[in-house]
């Protein structure tokens, strides 16, 4: 057997250096290695030391396995450290501690560590001297991260809803397995972002109780298993709740007959104080006939970027005229328009802006 292993596949490790130990049988005479004790023979030590692998700034959970009989492991004990050399146990927690025939193990916590970090089981005698030591690395996970932005489902007024694509090993970045998701939204005034409720798995998220014609940024964090398993957020993206029109309606409703195009002409106007970024989507005329209940009757939608609009083909009568104006909703009715009167019924073209 090649190196310091023994036995009939030259699989099994030695528990002390090449030259002293035999390549039959394993047994050893003198020169121990580190985390072997016995110096005869090397019959008790650290068998094993394990780490669990953990999300950054979790804590990681170590075993430390002690191999040999009762007889030879009395008077030891055993640590967790953070250092080799002496015994340095400030944020470690002892759990457990348990024993099968001659294999005896004790688990501890270990708070405070990165990716990296190496903590040491000692063994120490009865005179507090360390007689076998075995090292395990802290190895961390990577946190998972979405590289897309999310996207908008809907807005109104004071609500506005997101939706986002499960994370992906191809396109994203991290470790699953992913547990929940974190939307995270904030005014595009402010830095201070506000977690949205935890959606385990749920792909979608509406925040309500807006503010109107606002400028609101969202990102979304991926979440894997694990203490403390959030990643980075997202990139964000802005979306804008929509303006309140629910007391606000067009003004200034002018109407008059144009005998020569043999229609009715009606303009009108939005207030000089409304603020909208985002816009008017469509204005919606009324025609209330003089006398006649059951009006206004809706008659077209015009485009919101458009403050006139031409009715053909209206029966004589006497006309009012209303318009509203739709952004999520409708807003009033604006003030009627004079009235006009139509003698003869009006056969124009079909019907314009």
């Amino acid at each position: 057997c090649q190196g310091d292993y023994f036995g009939q596949l030259c699989q099994e490790e030695c528990h002390c250096a090449e030259e002293a130990c035999n390549k039959l049988n394993g047994q050893c005479c003198g020169q121990c290695k580190p985390q072997w004790v016995d110096a005869s023979q090397c019959l008790v030590g650290f068998e094993e030391a394990t780490s669990s692998k953990i999300n950054p700034g979790a804590s990681t959970d170590v075993s430390c396995v002690l191999r040999g009989s009762g007889r030879l492991r009395a008077g030891l004990s055993l640590h967790l450290s953070r250092e080799e050399a002496q015994l340095v146990s400030n944020g470690i927690q002892e759990l457990t501690v348990f024993s099968v025939g001659d294999v005896y193990t004790r688990q501890f916590r270990a708070d405070d560590v990165t990716d990296g970090d190496k903590v040491f089981c000692l063994a120490v005698d009865q005179e507090d001297e360390i007689v076998a030591v075995l090292s395990t690395t802290v190895n961390e996970y990577v946190l998972p991260v979405l590289t897309s932005p999310p996207g908008l489902l809907h807005a109104n007024v004071s609500l506005i809803a997101i939706k986002w694509s499960a994370w992906d090993a191809v396109k994203d970045t991290g470790e699953p397995p992913i547990v929940a998701y974190i939307p995270y939204y904030r005014k595009m005034s402010t830095k201070e972002w506000i977690a949205g409720t935890i959606n385990n798995t749920s792909l979608t998220f509406t925040v309500v109780n807006l503010d109107s014609d606002t400028l609101y940024v969202f990102s979304v964090a991926a979440v894997r298993e694990g203490e403390k398993g959030e990643g980075t957020r997202s990139p964000g993206i802005s979306f804008r709740t929509h303006c309140d029109v629910s007391e606000i309606s067009p003004v200034d409703v002018v109407a008059y007959l144009d005998v020569t195009s043999n229609a009715v002409n009606v303009s009108w106007q939005i207030p000089e104080d409304i603020v909208c970024t985002t816009g008017i989507s469509f204005f919606n005329i009324y025609v209330e006939e003089v006398g006649i209940d059951g009006n206004p009757q809706f008659h077209k939608t015009i485009e919101g970027d458009i403050r006139w609009a031409i009715l053909e083909n209206m029966k004589k009568g006497n006309y009012t005229f209303l318009v509203t104006f739709t952004i999520d909703t409708e807003s009033d009715f604006s003030e009627t328009s004079e009235v006009i009167s139509i003698v003869e019924d009006l056969a124009g073209t079909p019907d314009a802006k």
